[in-house]
């Protein structure tokens, strides 16, 4: 709602405002650039596109703050219905104009400022209780403690309240004022904050347990196969020589004697004493020369048996080495010829 004194205020009430824009200190460029800004204000304002034109005015407000564009800027605000922040500038321009000796400014700004009071909307934040270390806050700008609970002069519109306090949860709360009434906001005793919970502790991994020790590794001395037993190869084949060295001489001894035997008084008449007796040494020669000649014969072949053996009982010993054992021996007598042999595997 309009008042009186606003909708009667002449225009050449608000021009003769414009006349005093500028500040006494002003740069001329930014006058310059300020006066521009306000004469488009003005121009707008007065096709009534007031939305458009209180931007305007505020700008240059900003870059040169005069008394006249203030009070245009608050006259503006009072047509959009931003009645509580015109009322504030109204007030303004009121205090400029006393310190300036201009005393009928300061009562015109007054009146201005007055009439608007019934048109004001009203925002109460009452604090419950005795809480203390509030800090109360409205659109991000804090509320002094003088002002809680007590009806503030606001503009029509949609505000978002915080209250914080140590130790405590913040408190936040959206109010809407309407334009046709007043809003009160009460604040609650605010909760403890809930203590921050100590980062869990990863428990520590238990020492891997330690496994068997490997075994040493084997010496290199150790993993190569040993040398071949020598003298077993050299028996054998020593044996075999042997054998046939003394068969052969023993063969050729005993045709030697059986020869010569025969030689002596082969027809067996008329045969002296003397050709007897040396016929019966040359028969028991060949005799003594065939018996060794099967011994000769019995120690090869015990040598060889040995040799075939050998590779049965190579395994047998590695593995049981205390228990593997082999022997042979020729054995030779009256009418027997062969060889014996002995072994435990």
């Amino acid at each position: 709602m309009k008042t009186p004194v606003r909708s009667m205020l002449p225009a050449a009430v608000l021009g003769a405002w414009a006349l005093s824009t500028g500040s006494a200190l002003a740069d001329p460029a930014s006058e310059t650039e300020a006066r521009a800004l306000f004469r488009e204000g003005r121009t707008l304002a007065a096709e009534g596109k007031y939305d458009a034109a209180c931007p305007k005015f505020a700008q240059s407000l900003k870059v040169d703050p005069g008394i006249g564009t203030k009070f245009n800027l608050a006259d503006c605000y009072e047509h959009v219905g931003r009645t509580a922040t015109a009322r504030a500038l109204f007030l303004d321009v009121a205090s400029i104009a006393r310190e300036a000796g201009q005393g009928d400014r300061e009562q015109v700004a007054l009146a201005r400022a007055k009439d608007l009071e019934p048109q004001i909307h009203r925002l109460t934040i009452d604090v419950s209780g005795k809480q203390s270390g509030l800090t109360v806050r409205r659109d991000g700008v804090d509320v002094p403690p003088s002002e809680w609970g007590t009806p503030q002069f606001v503009d029509p519109g949609a505000y978002d309240l915080s209250v914080t306090a140590p130790g405590k949860k913040e408190w936040k709360a959206h109010v809407e004022v309407p334009l046709s009434g007043d809003a009160t906001v009460k604040v609650p005793e605010l909760e403890d904050a809930e203590s921050e919970k100590p980062a869990a502790v990863e428990p520590a991994e238990a020492p891997a347990k330690a496994g068997p020790s490997p075994p040493p590794a084997e010496d290199a001395s150790e993993s190569k196969p040993p040398p071949p037993d020598l003298a077993i190869p050299l028996v054998i084949y020593g044996g075999l020589g042997a054998s046939a060295v003394l068969a052969g001489t023993a063969l050729i001894l005993y045709k030697s004697a059986n020869d010569k035997a025969a030689s002596i008084c082969p027809s067996g008449v008329d045969c002296t004493r003397d050709d007897i007796t040396r016929h019966q040494g040359y028969v028991n020669d060949a005799r003594d020369a065939r018996t060794l000649a099967y011994v000769g014969l019995g120690v090869g072949a015990a040598a060889l048996i040995t040799g075939g053996v050998i590779a049965l009982v190579r395994s047998g010993k590695e593995n049981h080495p205390a228990q593997a054992r082999v022997a042979a021996a020729p054995v030779v007598a009256p009418g027997m010829l062969g060889a014996a042999m002995e072994g435990r595997f």
